[in-house]
């Protein structure tokens, strides 16, 4: 599967998405870029702004506070997308 289709799908399936239509949603799908993470990485840390939503492909990321595990996302879930949702500018 081509990123882009990939991505398409994805998006497809975003309840906040589902108005836009296909031409937009290809759009954003070509704006998407893969990271690989390892077991361990920091994503982001309590503070941190960010600029981007971020999808889990395969395995999962825990969210965790002080060493306790607050959120667990598995594949096809995706976390970020608040601090782009609330930007008013």
């Amino acid at each position: 599967m081509r990123k882009r289709e990939k991505y398409e799908d994805f998006l497809s399936k975003w309840d906040v998405l589902k108005s836009i239509d296909p031409y937009e949603k290809t759009k954003i799908a070509d704006c998407f870029d893969a990271l690989n993470f390892v077991k361990g990485d920091i994503v982001l840390k309590k503070g941190d702004t960010t600029s981007g939503v971020y999808i889990v492909e395969s395995g999962h990321v825990n969210a965790v506070l002080n060493d306790k595990v607050e959120f667990s996302f598995g594949e096809k879930e995706y976390f970020g997308e608040i601090p782009i949702l609330k930007r008013t500018n």
